[in-house]
């Protein structure tokens, strides 16, 4: 194993926890935050999307509304692999995951500020 794997593994992971954070963050600042079942629509979003390649194969259309939920399949794809190629396809797959996490995150800070901001 060389530095390159660990640095692709361990970027992987802090990714993945990203996308937990993100999706926990984003459940608990939402109407849905007050419902009792607001960890079961969290679960549901994951579930969704460690499903979305087998989703998207049985149904191609579903490929534009599952863009909202995490690339979970797509860190999940690289994780498994031996070794890694780093050509256009894959750059390409960086580019959505860093773009999500960036606009996760600013949602999430824009949500959490209105909601904060209300409570003072």
């Amino acid at each position: 194993m060389t530095g390159f794997h660990y640095l692709f593994s361990f970027s992987s992971h802090w990714i993945m926890a990203m996308f937990g954070i993100l999706v926990g963050s984003f459940f608990s600042v939402s109407r849905f935050s007050s419902s009792r079942y607001a960890w079961l629509s969290a679960v549901l979003v994951i579930v969704i999307s460690l499903a979305h390649e087998s989703l998207v194969e049985f149904q191609p259309m579903l490929e534009w509304v599952l863009l909202v939920l995490p690339p979970v399949a797509v860190v999940l794809k690289y994780m498994g692999d031996g070794d890694i190629l780093i050509g256009i396809d894959t750059l390409i797959d960086i580019i959505h995951v860093v773009l999500y996490v960036i606009a996760g995150s600013a949602f999430v800070m824009w949500r959490f500020g209105g909601r904060i901001s209300k409570n003072t």
